[in-house]
């Protein structure tokens, strides 16, 4: 046999806690649609694990540290958090923005006074900046919401789960906003984020703007921000029920017979009637309209029949 080589013992421990390393660092969490990133599958909620920070589900399976027992399984921290927190695992120095933020996120967990809505609430607030704007970029989220409503939840960017900001379409029908297209290709990955179909090299290259989802966007923003006008309400009287003279109501802008509206029609004539108004059309009097009748005004006249429909000046 050949001869051991000096210090191969400590070669192969170097390899196995460098592949320790590799495996503690390939821990990955479950996506959007809900499948584990490492192993590909989509677990049950049985099967999952929340982490206390920062609420993000995690395959069981593919952990390499797994709670001890049932009751530590609330207080259970992912990887990603534990080794911000500064544990003895974690390699890389924690800046005082990331340790704060983990400090706040923890004081409002061991705040027993706030419910779990309030908790998720304040959690979402660290993480998107919190502070000054914190209500404005909430009711931002909140119209974005209401549109992808109307759109089709399909629409909103694969990256940032947001409605696109000049949205880029793959060939595959996925949606992207254009900076987080640029900056997923600018990474080196060719295939598309959502369904990992490969995208073509001019695209990547060249992304063009969808102006048709550019359109829908606005439109569906455009009918929501518009106020809806109430209906126009219409008054209306029959002729049987009108009094006999012209009369104004509480609606009249002018005084006088300005706005007035005329009393009821005696004669039963049509709209577009031409020609002498006989008896027959004349159920009160028997007589019609003769010549040289004469009214008090054109509201009159129209009562009988005269310059009907009203003659305005």
């Amino acid at each position: 046999s050949p001869p051991v080589q000096p210090h191969s013992r400590e070669r192969k421990l170097g390899r196995k806690e460098g592949g320790i390393e590799e495996d503690m660092a390939a821990q990955l969490p479950c996506d959007g649609d809900g499948k584990c990133m490492k192993c590909g599958k989509k677990p049950l909620d049985e099967e999952k694990l929340l982490c206390k920070t920062c609420v993000t589900p995690w395959h069981v399976e593919c952990l390499l540290t797994r709670p001890e027992s049932m009751d530590s399984v609330p207080q259970w921290e992912c990887p990603d958090c534990s080794d911000l927190a500064g544990g003895e695992s974690a390699a890389p120095v924690v800046s005082g923005a990331a340790g704060g933020l983990i400090a706040a996120i923890r004081a409002i967990e061991a705040d027993s006074t706030l419910s779990e809505q309030e908790k998720a609430r304040r959690r979402q607030q660290l993480m998107s900046g919190g502070g000054d704007g914190a209500e404005e970029r909430d009711e931002k989220a909140k119209d974005d919401n209401e549109i992808l409503a109307i759109l089709g939840e399909n629409m909103k960017c694969s990256f940032c789960m947001q409605l696109p900001d000049r949205p880029v379409t793959t060939p595959c029908g996925h949606n992207f906003c254009l900076k987080c297209f640029e900056k997923w290709v600018g990474q080196g990955k060719k295939t598309c984020a959502k369904c990992r179909e490969l995208i073509p090299s001019k695209m990547a290259s060249q992304p063009r703007i969808n102006s048709s989802l550019v359109f829908a966007i606005r439109m569906a923003r455009t009918s929501k921000t518009t106020s809806v006008e109430a209906p126009r309400v219409i008054h209306y009287v029959h002729n049987e029920d009108l009094p006999d003279a012209a009369f104004t109501t509480d609606r009249a802008v002018r005084a006088g017979k300005a706005n007035a509206k005329s009393g009821k029609i005696f004669v039963t004539i049509a709209h577009d009637h031409l020609g002498p108004i006989t008896p027959e059309y004349d159920p009160v009097r028997k007589m019609g309209v003769l010549v040289g009748d004469c009214w008090e005004d054109r509201l009159a006249c129209r009562q009988w029949g005269a310059h009907f429909p009203h003659v305005s000046g």
